[in-house]
């Protein structure tokens, strides 16, 4: 009989903090992402207008570039998971339901979504031990 892999994530638009159980053996891995906060776009400037010094800002495009760059870093953390036949999600912000969707749009099997809940920041050591506690495996080691 095959050993069933339990994973957590605690995601915000910084990293993501990926908890694995599977039998006695635990593993715990943190994924950087590529999403700036204030991000400049090349000729975004100060024109002199009509109406003096403006400054332009193409706004959409700003968001478009932050939607990828969060689509890309939810799909590169989907594929580090999908093995998992059980997944909680949570963290502080919109990237935990950005994920889900990517997880329930993968093509299957995909794991089953336990629970997506809120949740502040944490250090990797609680992140680890909220994701045994969820799956009532209390007495295991996370390893690095």
């Amino acid at each position: 009989m095959r050993t069933r892999t339990l994973a957590g994530v605690w995601i915000d638009s910084s990293k993501a903090v990926i908890s694995t159980l599977e039998g006695d053996e635990s593993a715990l891995t943190v994924l950087e992402s590529d999403i700036e906060g204030v991000e400049r776009i090349e000729g975004e400037g100060r024109p002199a207008g009509r109406f003096g010094d403006q400054f332009v800002v193409n706004e959409r495009s700003k968001e478009v570039h932050r939607e990828d760059a969060e689509k890309d870093f939810c799909i590169r953390v989907a594929d580090s998971i999908k093995a998992a036949d059980q997944l909680l999600i949570f963290g502080p912000a919109h990237m935990k339901h950005k994920l889900e969707a990517t997880v329930r749009g993968l093509t299957p099997p995909v794991p089953n979504i336990r629970a997506v809940e809120a949740a502040d920041s944490m250090t990797d050591n609680q992140v680890a031990a909220y994701v045994r506690e969820f799956f009532g495996r209390s007495g295991m080691a996370a390893n690095s």
